[in-house]
């Protein structure tokens, strides 16, 4: 769609796959077991969700493809890390000079990474001419917390690795199974919500401006409250545990609520057209589109027989 955007993702995944990369290397001084592991079960689980997300009608028809996709995983897996890397150390300690020790890390966390997730949701979504539907922007978020995902899973299981007194690939295993299992696809799923605002906010036709930006907040900050409060350090184990399920409540039937309503919107959107490239004469139309329309007279005869 624009030029801008499609240079400014440019520009940030050419320092983002960099940091990615970087990321995981480090983790080789912890455990390198536990980086081949990472890799493994990080390559196998994106391609499995990218093929529940392809199977899905909210997939792109066209005009995006394994671009798209790749874009998606830079920026969750590299943009935000870094992103999130440089702003959340000082957001963690203005909380501590603050005295609210029990949210840094919900400050160090959905402060940095839902807005640089988001982010990369707007960029995305304006670089890529086959994206302008509502739901294109949930998708895309989802592939976007994937990537973040991802990567924090590889490196929570590098560094949980040496931990475990048999051997670091059962550390590692135990890690990925534990991640799992408390709070499956949490970054995909809050990204993919932030996403669905923004598409909306984006691509929602006859809508007011002040329309636009607050359904775009509302829906940013709905995953912001949530990742704060799973992040947040609570003083007793069972409201730990508690906060922990009626957060995962309220994400998951939101969630599917969403992506069902998606879903249906997808299916009944008759209105999708793509051309490989911008039409600037009715000579770039294709030759079945430049048929001439039947004479009136034609149109009268044919009634007339049926």
């Amino acid at each position: 769609m624009s030029q801008l955007f499609r240079w400014t993702l440019i520009v940030l995944a050419i320092v983002g796959v960099p940091t990615a990369a970087l990321s995981l290397l480090l983790g080789v001084f912890s455990s390198g077991v536990g980086l081949v592991i990472g890799l493994v079960l990080g390559a196998v689980y994106t391609a499995v969700i990218v093929l529940v997300l392809r199977a899905m009608p909210i997939w792109p028809v066209g005009g995006a493809g394994a671009a798209w996709v790749l874009s998606c995983l830079i920026w969750g897996s590299g943009i935000a890390i870094l992103a999130a890397y440089i702003t959340g150390l000082p957001v963690i300690e203005l909380a501590q000079l603050a005295g609210w020790e029990r949210a840094i890390y919900s400050f160090g966390g959905a402060y940095p990474e839902e807005i640089g997730k988001a982010l990369g949701v707007v960029v995305i979504l304006m670089t890529f001419r086959g994206l302008n539907r509502p739901w294109h922007g949930l998708v895309t978020g989802a592939l976007i917390g994937l990537g973040f995902e991802v990567n924090e899973n590889i490196g929570y299981g590098m560094v949980s690795a040496p931990l475990d007194p048999s051997a670091d690939w059962i550390g590692a295993l135990l890690t990925w199974g534990l991640r799992m299992v408390a709070g499956p696809f949490i970054h995909i799923l809050w990204t993919a919500l932030a996403g669905w605002g923004i598409g909306l906010a984006l691509f929602s036709a006859g809508k007011s401006a002040a329309w636009r930006a607050r359904t775009a907040g509302v829906w940013l900050l709905i995953p912001f409250v949530l990742h704060f409060m799973w992040n947040y350090t609570w003083d007793s184990t069972a409201v730990l545990v508690t906060a922990w399920a009626i957060n995962a409540l309220i994400l998951y039937a939101l969630s599917v609520w969403i992506f069902i309503k998606a879903i249906r919107m997808a299916r009944s959107d008759a209105s999708y057209s793509f051309t490989p490239r911008p039409l600037t004469s009715v000579r770039d139309l294709p030759p079945e589109a430049m048929a001439p329309a039947p004479a009136p007279q034609q149109v009268e005869g044919q009634r007339g027989s049926s």
